[in-house]
């Protein structure tokens, strides 16, 4: 890649006004000298003056986020067609955008490759009542909270900051308050070297579903959830890092930023916790998989230094006094499995995991894929935990806390409304709200019980022995 000082970069490039709509993405072509921006159904190209060069258009989905990339010289970007169920990689052969006004089917300037992993998230009937319920976020399917897809970029293999480029397709998540996993932003990377086998023209009366069937890796980023995903992501090449620009969360017990930085380099790390320079109680923890990847997702900074405050050798000298917030967590995959550094829904850390194979395939709700997030049947009120033997006056203690906790959150709202577990697990656990999910389940297992609360799913009444996936607890009607 040349070299270009920041003197020879023009200070702005209008882009133009459009009538499809907002400014979605942008690549920048810094070795031939073109931008490329979309306008959500429109690709404009311009020089890096702003002279319009071509447009194509045509598009009837949503085109999200773009990325150029360097070994082929072309333009990807995000492609979805919701109400199709279909979402694609659009692939934009940009030395032929010649001139104004060309079609996307008709022109033969744009392939797609079909993502079906996006699909199947995107589709899963995560309460098991046999309907899928749409684009919207009012409901408990979408696995991971999927509302598709939008961020897309060119990079190393996350966990590394060299080797081949992979693509990097990151999700978009309805935001939401009444479920935990949607705290994760979902990267699934991609070897596009044999993708011209699923190339396609696009009929976008009759999508195709030519496409690779998993991705190479799927990994989980905790952010807290986000409204709308990850909505822009590049790789930085000077600082190894991935920068995921999201619109904010709504949770309160989350930081709720607008930008993420990712530390796509860390590998696996020992279980440690120290403070120096401006960090305070920073931690990582090793995922108990063998052979997962991990790394930790940062943000709050406020020094245009942060950035590169990653490790304890680097950090006094690169945030000295330039550091007001700093927020750190850890995220890993390895094949869509739970991973006890905290992957979606988890209720603890797990020491090692399940002896049995069979153990850990299938979905929540029945959707038949996915990972399943315990590695081990989770402790009930009937099944106690072998770490808490029955009759402990501790764990009795805290049923008794959750007991109160979910009578007074009840007693506290309409009639009409209901409560979600983690509110309940919050009021016990404070910060180690999440290791108390399941039993806060079995409170509202036991007042269902005795006939003083009902559990809901998607607003139907559900069997608390038979419910999985996100419940929520109310009085009975």
């Amino acid at each position: 890649m040349p070299v270009v000082r920041a003197s020879d970069l023009p200070t702005e490039v209008p882009g133009g006004a459009w009538p499809t709509s907002h400014v979605q993405g942008l690549a920048v072509d810094r070795e031939n000298g073109y931008v490329y921006f979309s306008f959500t159904q429109l690709l404009v190209k311009t020089d890096r003056s702003g002279a319009v060069v071509g447009t194509v258009g045509g598009l009837t989905g949503h085109l999200g986020d773009l990325t150029l990339n360097p070994d082929d010289g072309r333009v990807y970007g995000s492609l979805e067609y919701k109400a199709q169920e279909a979402f694609y990689v659009a692939v934009f052969d940009v030395a032929r955008i010649d001139r104004v006004g060309m079609d996307a089917e008709a022109d033969g300037v744009m392939t797609t490759v079909h993502l079906a992993e996006v699909v199947a998230d995107f589709t899963a009937d995560m309460d098991g009542d046999g309907v899928f319920d749409g684009d919207t976020a009012d409901t408990a399917d979408h696995r991971y909270g999927c509302s598709g897809i939008d961020g897309i970029a060119f990079g190393p293999r996350l966990g590394s900051r060299s080797g081949s480029r992979v693509l990097v397709v990151a999700y978009g998540v309805y935001a939401g308050l009444h479920r935990e996993d949607d705290d994760h932003q979902v990267l699934l990377e991609y070897d596009v070297s044999g993708w011209s086998r699923w190339e396609q023209p696009l009929d976008q009366h009759a999508p195709h579903r030519s496409g690779p069937q998993r991705p190479s890796r799927k990994v989980f980023v905790r952010t807290g959830n986000t409204t709308f995903g990850v909505q822009n992501l590049t790789y930085d090449e000077h600082t190894g890092h991935w920068l995921m620009a999201v619109y904010r969360g709504t949770k309160p017990h989350f930081p709720n930023y607008g930008l993420y930085v990712v530390d796509g380099s860390v590998g696996r790390r020992r279980p440690r916790s120290w403070v120096s320079g401006g960090l305070s109680a920073v931690w990582s923890r090793r995922c108990c998989r063998p052979g997962c990847t991990t790394a930790r997702a940062t943000s709050g900074a406020t020094s245009s230094t942060a950035a590169s405050a990653w490790r304890p050798s680097e950090t006094a000298a690169s945030t000295s006094g330039g550091l007001r917030r700093w927020w750190r967590t850890a995220w890993c995959c390895r094949a869509a499995r739970r991973c006890c550094t905290g992957g979606p829904g988890t209720s603890r850390p797990r020491s090692s995991p399940s002896a049995d194979p069979a153990a850990r395939r299938g979905g929540a709700g029945g959707a038949g894929r996915g990972p399943r997030w315990q590695d081990r049947a989770v402790p009930t009120a009937e099944q106690p935990d072998a770490d808490q033997p029955a009759g402990n006056p501790a764990a009795r203690g805290e049923d008794a806390r959750l007991d109160e906790a979910l009578q007074q959150l009840l007693d506290a709202r309409p009639a009409t409304a209901s409560i979600c577990p983690s509110e309940v697990a919050r009021a016990v656990g404070g910060e180690e709200w999440r290791e108390l999910m399941e039993p806060a389940r079995a409170a509202a297992r036991r007042l269902v019980a005795e006939g003083r609360a009902e559990i809901t799913q998607g607003g139907r009444v559900v069997d608390p022995a038979t419910a999985r996936g996100p419940i929520r607890i109310r009085r009975p009607r």
